[in-house]
């Protein structure tokens, strides 16, 4: 007897193997769960492409959206391409930096800047009036950057 994977399932299958094709060499942790009303799929990695480079990919297997005004979830319009894929209610995904890519990234903006680097405890990165430290500014460069491979 074949096991059928569930929708959840199925959307994570497809969206490994997608991943894979659209980024190779980067590592992607995809993972599917249902629970009380509802399912989601959930996709983390390190470094590699931008979030939008991968919402492109994953936008598709989302059923539909929650609006918190309302407390009610919209779904899209069904279709047969959407039972055949799979996907989830909610489709989360979550990139995350290394450490060396965070120091690289530190470490680039203070020479910019002609600053000492003193890694997170880097402050005043833009003058006197800038109080956030640097992992603040770094997060911010390194979301707009895609890197190729981890």
């Amino acid at each position: 007897m074949k096991r059928e994977l569930s929708e959840q399932a199925l959307g994570a299958k497809n969206i490994r193997k997608e991943l894979k094709a659209a980024f190779p060499g980067i590592k992607f942790s995809v993972c599917s769960e249902s629970f009380a009303g509802g399912n989601a799929i959930e996709v983390d990695w390190t470094d590699g492409p931008t979030r939008t480079e991968v919402e492109r990919i994953t936008a598709k297997y989302k059923h539909g959206n929650f609006d918190g005004m309302t407390d009610s979830y919209t779904y899209k319009p069904d279709s047969a391409e959407s039972a055949e894929r799979g996907g989830a209610m909610y489709v989360q995904i979550q990139r995350h930096y290394s450490a060396e890519t965070m120091e690289k990234q530190g470490r680039e903006l203070c020479r910019k800047q002609k600053i000492e680097y003193e890694g997170n405890a880097t402050r005043y990165l833009y003058g006197p009036s800038d109080c956030d430290r640097l992992s603040v500014h770094v997060y911010r460069e390194l979301a707009k950057k895609s890197f190729k491979t981890n």
